[in-house]
């Protein structure tokens, strides 16, 4: 398998990933292709050519994965045109959104065993139990980022 075949399957691979996550193929291709193409910098045209895809799909599914802070529009020197790469800190950015979402959901969760109160054990053990993981993890959640950071910056 040439170089070309390899790329081609690490970005398929990506994208179904991706799509398992509920990311639309597409912008999974995209973002696979955009962590691996060199450079790093990739114009729409650029993005048509390499994924085979209409401009109408490379324009929609960047400005889903710009919404999403993976994906920002640069400009490149020389060049009049936007070009797109992925955000470097994209993957912090989706990290700390996970671990507000976590918070969010426990205290939804905190709500919903005030709500069943009066319940009995077994009707809120499930409450519990999902509570207690999401606790468990916006506790831990942010040491581990923390730790990241730490390790990057010694880098």
């Amino acid at each position: 398998m040439d170089q070309g075949q390899r790329e081609r399957q690490f970005i398929e691979q990506v994208a179904l990933a991706l799509e398992a996550s509920g990311l639309p193929l597409m912008a999974g291709r995209l973002l696979g292709w955009l962590l691996i193409c060199n450079p790093p910098e990739q114009s729409s045209s650029q993005l048509i050519d390499h994924l085979s895809a209409s401009k109408g799909s490379i324009s929609t599914n960047t400005r889903l994965l710009i919404r999403m802070s993976l994906v920002e529009k640069v400009a490149v020197p020389g060049s009049r045109i936007a070009h797109f790469r992925v955000r470097p800190d994209a993957w912090e950015m989706i990290m700390e959104q996970q671990m507000n979402h976590i918070s969010t959901f426990r205290a939804l969760l905190d709500d919903g065993l005030k709500l069943m109160s009066a319940s009995s054990a077994q009707q809120r053990r499930r409450l519990e139990d999902t509570r207690d993981l999401y606790a468990f993890f916006e506790k831990e959640f942010p040491q581990l980022l923390s730790s990241w950071r730490t390790r990057q910056r010694k880098i």
